[in-house]
């Protein structure tokens, strides 16, 4: 009589009695794949901390690659592709625009609102009229020299 059929022999207590499926484990490649190349195109939107996406995130996309390739090679051929074309074209463009544009969105949207001197609303572009003749450029010299001596600014 033949012995009873066990099943395989475990090194050791927690080892798994039959390894995964290959796919199973393109599925991690491409999950983890993802997850890395798509932190660092998130990190690159924060404003003023992404400018540090620049020095971080270069092996990120790279491990992100090479794990596209895995994943193609494991069975997961569509999911590949698109990380694979996420991490050559989306990911770079981003990593080096994102960055820029967030922090001026940033800038701009924190910066106080200063405005405008007396000195720039006589003579920008919002001007009612700007002096074109000799006598009208005099009489405005002569308005401004009697607004500096009666705030003391110039002294004869």
């Amino acid at each position: 009589m033949p012995p009873p059929l066990h099943p395989p022999q475990r090194p050791y207590p927690g080892y798994p009695a039959y390894p995964e499926h290959p796919l199973e484990s393109a599925r991690k490649c491409l999950f983890w794949g993802w997850c890395v190349v798509g932190g660092g195109c998130v990190l690159a939107l924060i404003p003023f901390l992404g400018i540090l996406a620049w020095f971080i995130t270069g092996p990120l996309v790279l491990t992100g690659f090479v794990l596209a390739i895995i994943s193609i090679a494991k069975g997961r051929t569509v999911g590949g592709i698109f990380l694979l074309l996420f991490s050559i074209f989306v990911a770079p463009i981003t990593l080096f625009v994102g960055p820029i544009v967030s922090s001026l969105l940033g800038a701009a949207s924190i910066a106080p609102q200063f405005p405008p001197s007396n000195s720039l609303e006589k003579f920008g572009p919002s001007a009612p009229y700007a002096p074109t003749t000799e006598a009208e450029m005099a009489a405005e010299r002569e308005s401004i020299q009697r607004q500096l001596e009666s705030k003391s600014v110039l002294r004869r």
